[in-house]
């Protein structure tokens, strides 16, 4: 056994104590090029003065709804964890004010979740990698931007916020400022949006809606009407959700508040469902294509579980595209693209047998043939052209 002092504070991935989380210490991911970190300290700054406004409303506000407001913040993550609406009772119990109105219960809950997201907002990926327009950064202004919706103080708070933003500059013209990458999240589809989309579709494929929403959200669907509700704070929002395209692969749903948020109205396709929703979805829409792409062998196959369902797609793919050779007639062609549309669904890539059976089959059509081929080639991974 031997003594040891530790160093603090201090990090396993930063020589510098813990600067990579606020300042342009050198630590990156990028070696070569050495982007500049400057971004890290203007985007700490701005989100620890919203923490101190969202921590303020919360004091305030919490001290007329909660027994202990910080005491019932700390409490509040293992409800949040649980999802259980038993565990969502027990706490009120404990926690909630007597006398509080159903009105005040929601609101209670509403600033714990504003809480959260004070808290998720910093959480320490977004300042690890090299640049204020990557994934990581774009999350955590999406907490900030819940938080300041619960805050029901938007405009006392995001100006300054914004502000503070405008001095992170990115390492990339094309993405400007952190104010720039945090605007451009406002034309994003919220989380209610994207249940309610999801809701109607799957009422509208006859799937049980109840079975496949994200933990944390319910709703009701009566035609274009569409109702969710969030169980943490027991709110409901109510919107007008009705088709925007379809296709064999793919949809798209317009969804449109009618709670008075003066919108016109959000166009959401399927990729940006909640995951639980999309694979149901997904996997709906693949069973209306795989009699057509598949035999009747491969189908048994794939019923059995002798074979996977990627691997038999692949070789359906490769089978349709080397029948073009002698074969493009509509059903010939049909049949790729339905092939294709399985991977689509499979949300995977195009296997290189596949692309190559394409190249083999170019080589033997005249050059005058291909413009008419463009889409397809596209669809398989090919350059226009």
């Amino acid at each position: 056994k031997h003594d040891v002092t530790l160093v603090a504070p201090s990090a396993w991935s930063c020589a510098h104590g813990v600067e990579r989380w606020r300042s342009d210490c050198g630590c990156r991911v990028d070696g070569q090029s050495n982007p500049s970190q400057a971004w890290r300290t203007p985007l700490r700054a701005g989100l620890e003065v919203l923490a101190a406004g969202l921590h303020a409303i919360f004091e305030e506000e919490g001290a007329t709804l909660l027994s202990d407001p910080w005491a019932a913040r700390d409490a509040w993550g293992g409800v949040v964890s649980s999802q259980d609406l038993m565990d969502r009772a027990r706490f009120l119990s404990a926690w909630l004010l007597p006398a509080v109105s159903a009105e005040g219960r929601s609101r209670a809950l509403e600033l714990l979740e504003m809480e959260r997201d004070a808290m998720r907002m910093f959480t320490s990926c977004a300042w690890f990698f090299d640049d204020i327009g990557g994934l990581e950064v774009r999350q955590v202004l999406q907490y900030a931007m819940r938080g300041l919706a619960l805050s029901e103080a938007r405009d006392a708070l995001e100006p300054v916020f914004r502000r503070t933003l405008g001095g992170a500059h990115s390492n990339h013209a094309t993405v400007g400022t952190g104010a720039d990458v945090y605007d451009s999240l406002q034309h994003e589809a919220t989380p209610e949006e994207r249940v309610a989309a999801a809701a109607r579709t799957l009422h509208d494929l006859r799937l049980p809606v109840e079975d496949h929403l994200p933990p944390g959200m319910d709703a009701t669907v009566d035609g274009d009407a569409v109702h969710v509700i969030v169980r943490t704070s027991g709110r409901t929002r109510a919107f007008e959700v009705v088709l925007a395209r379809r296709t064999s692969s793919d949809l798209a749903y317009k969804v449109t508040s009618v709670d008075g948020d003066a919108t016109m109205g959000r166009t959401i396709p399927l990729w940006e469902y909640p995951e639980r929703s999309r694979f149901a979805i997904r996997a709906a829409l693949r069973r209306a294509l795989l009699p057509r792409c598949l035999t009747l062998a491969e189908l048994e196959q794939l019923a059995s579980g002798e074979a996977s369902l990627r691997g038999l797609v692949a070789v359906a793919l490769t089978r349709a595209i080397d029948r073009l050779a002698a074969d493009r007639g509509d059903d010939a062609m049909g049949v790729v693209h339905a092939a294709l549309d399985l991977f689509e669904q499979l949300e995977t890539n195009i296997p290189f047998d596949a692309q190559t059976a394409w190249w083999r089959v170019l080589e033997l059509l005249p050059p005058a043939d291909h413009p008419s081929l463009s889409t397809l080639s596209t669809r398989l991974g090919f350059a226009a052209g």
